[in-house]
């Protein structure tokens, strides 16, 4: 049988997977370890009724999020899902519609 992987790159591995399963089961970060928050997409009726609840315009809530309004149009159709960032934004742009008009005054 074929080796694939050095005695010490096999070491490394097994450490890295202890690790993580430690983590796992703490949810402490260890020294050295680090943590990525991926934020639950928006499902397509959620965008939409953002852009409601806000009063814009599939072109309106493009500029707000610096998006194009392509990228709008197939969120609201579920043929893409927003990046983290703009989930992130629409989200709290629920909570505080009044920072549309910051955002759109700020291009």
């Amino acid at each position: 049988m074929p080796k694939y992987m050095s005695d010490k790159n096999g070491t490394k591995l097994l450490d890295s997977l202890r690790q993580a399963a430690r983590y796992a089961r703490a949810r402490k970060l260890e020294p050295g370890m680090r943590s990525t928050m991926v934020p639950k997409p928006l499902a397509a009726k959620d965008v939409k009724a953002l852009r409601s609840k806000l009063g814009l315009t599939q072109e309106g809530l493009s500029v707000v999020v610096g998006e194009s309004c392509k990228a709008i149009q197939s969120w609201e159709q579920g043929l893409r899902n927003p990046t983290g960032a703009a989930c992130q934004l629409m989200r709290l742009l629920d909570q505080r519609p009044s920072l549309v008009k910051t955002l759109q005054h700020a291009v």
